[in-house]
């Protein structure tokens, strides 16, 4: 009796394919609902008093629709699991991104660390110093002046910076100073 319903219905020709296309767990739950719903029709429903062409025109119809939701699930399915695949590749490259920019960020972070120490040091060496020390511009302008200027010049650093290299420099020093 089933034998004889499997064959004549148009639905079991779709039952590979819907295992070939079942790649996940619950697309192969959801197409053995759809299957076990099929065999089921084919099991209860053939007793009615239906002519052979009226259940026949009904199973057909059954089978397409099935098959027409079948084939959206799939399609449906696919498309999640490409959004969600790219979603995951998208996350795992933020993380990514994340880990390096925290990396630069602690780089960022020691580096200022060295600097300020290394400022300190500077100030510390320069305003104790009793020799006067200055840094100039490329175009010999003053950036900084020591405060060992006050004690043997008698200009604090201020005054000296609005002096230009030529007002302190005798002219053979400016010489070999621009050499």
């Amino acid at each position: 009796y089933i034998a004889k319903n499997l064959s004549s219905t148009p639905w079991f020709m779709i039952f590979p394919l819907l295992i070939f296309f079942s790649i996940h767990i619950k697309e192969a739950l959801i197409w053995s609902a759809c299957i076990a719903a099929l065999f089921f029709y084919t099991l209860f429903f053939t007793d009615l008093d239906f002519n052979p062409d009226e259940i026949f025109q009904l199973k057909t119809r059954l089978v397409l629709i099935f098959g027409i939701l079948a084939f959206i699930a799939l399609i449906v399915s696919v498309l999640i699991r490409s959004v969600m695949q790219k979603l995951f590749d998208n996350a795992k490259a933020m993380q990514a991104l994340n880990s390096k920019l925290e990396k630069e960020i602690e780089n960022h972070k020691q580096a200022e660390e060295i600097l300020r120490k290394n400022e300190e040091k500077f100030r510390l060496l320069t305003e104790n110093a009793n020799d006067v020390i200055w840094m100039v511009d490329m175009d010999l302008n003053y950036n900084y002046i020591s405060p060992a200027i006050e004690k043997l010049q008698g200009w604090s650093p201020a005054e000296a910076a609005s002096l230009t290299i030529n007002d302190v420099l005798t002219p053979p020093s400016m010489e070999i100073a621009l050499k």
